[in-house]
């Protein structure tokens, strides 16, 4: 894995567990396929606080035209996006 991947998967991880802990959950593992709004981790104003916490901490502009949507949804697409 190189830098900016680990990086970014540690700064999602990071927030995710933050989200979890606001919500009274435990932490799940979590795998690239890992989809984190049916594991409750995030709902649809989570994910777009996190996308917007993603742009401005690594300084990006994340592009969600023209892919699938629950691609994005999971811990590897959504480091993938992060990275495109």
């Amino acid at each position: 894995m190189d830098h900016a991947r680990e990086e970014i998967t540690a700064y999602i991880l990071e927030e995710l567990g933050l989200a979890a802990e606001a919500k009274g959950l435990a932490m799940p593992a979590l795998e690239p396929g890992s989809n984190l709004l049916e594991l409750g981790l995030l709902d649809s104003l989570g994910f777009i606080t996190l996308l917007a916490a993603l742009e401005a901490r690594f300084g990006l502009t994340l592009d969600l035209a023209g892919g699938d949507p629950s691609r994005y949804t999971t811990l590897g697409g959504l480091v993938d996006l992060a990275l495109a």
